[in-house]
């Protein structure tokens, strides 16, 4: 991870709170509304022109019961699918950021990342050495030493940890915003882009990153995720409540 030709470099991020707000709910409902709404005007346009309709093979008039039944149902069904993805759209708009991860050091000085993963119900206590993972469905704690686990880990929860610039990293200068592009080949046929917007207000790192993640197979667009991230407490010393089982095994290792 090189970034500091971007003006910031997340090797001088001792410590911080980070904040995070999914908008992939917001992304998808104000995608699909437009269509069911689209489809509910062409209804209502076509009872107001009264155009004649085929149904069931029996051609109707807009003064037919079975006209003016079936325009009510289809009408009544994909308005009120297009205010709910209206809603669910402007609910995901204005949820406000959760704590997702806190960056801090132990007494020994040792760096660590508490990550609050709520989708999947779990707590993780990670370092460069070793994970402990509290699942709220086992009420357990499990430790994880595998190098190799442990960095998966930290490149599926720590987003920096997996923002590689080289020389295929597109970059682009806005005026309150850099936006940095990274490529991935996943197959033959498909890749993966990261997107990444860092905002120009910086304190020892940017204080706001949006990462959008989509895919790309034979000409075909799909999204995969699209997070914000908000810095908070920047090198300052974290107060938050660790999981007790976390915390009981963590003495238990000293």
């Amino acid at each position: 991870m090189i970034l500091n030709k971007l003006g910031f470099d997340y090797s001088n991020l001792v410590s911080c709170t980070v904040r995070r707000k999914n908008k992939m709910l917001a992304l998808v409902s104000f995608i699909l509304a437009p269509t069911f709404l689209l489809i509910f005007g062409t209804f209502l346009i076509m009872y107001l022109l009264g155009v004649p309709m085929e149904i069931n093979g029996v051609q109707t008039e807009p003064t037919d019961p079975s006209y003016i039944e079936f325009i009510t149902i289809f009408g009544a069904i994909f308005g009120s699918v297009s205010v709910l993805f209206i809603a669910f759209g402007f609910m995901g708009a204005f949820l406000k950021p959760k704590i997702y991860l806190i960056m801090d050091n132990d007494p020994e000085l040792n760096q660590f990342f508490y990550i609050y993963d709520r989708t999947r119900r779990q707590e993780i206590y990670l370092t460069d050495k070793f994970a402990l993972t509290y699942r709220q469905s086992y009420s357990s704690v499990t430790k994880e030493n595998n190098p190799n686990a442990i960095r998966d880990l930290m490149n599926r929860y720590v987003f920096w940890k997996r923002i590689i610039i080289d020389d295929d990293t597109k970059i682009t200068e806005r005026i309150n915003k850099t936006i940095v592009k990274i490529k991935e080949k996943t197959s033959r046929f498909s890749s993966r882009t990261r997107k990444y917007e860092f905002s120009n207000d910086i304190y020892v790192v940017p204080l706001k990153v949006t990462e959008t993640v989509y895919s790309t197979t034979g000409g075909n667009y799909s999204s995969q995720a699209m997070h914000t991230y908000y810095f908070e407490e920047i090198n300052h010393k974290q107060v938050f409540e660790m999981n007790p089982e976390i915390k009981n095994t963590l003495s238990s290792l000293n």
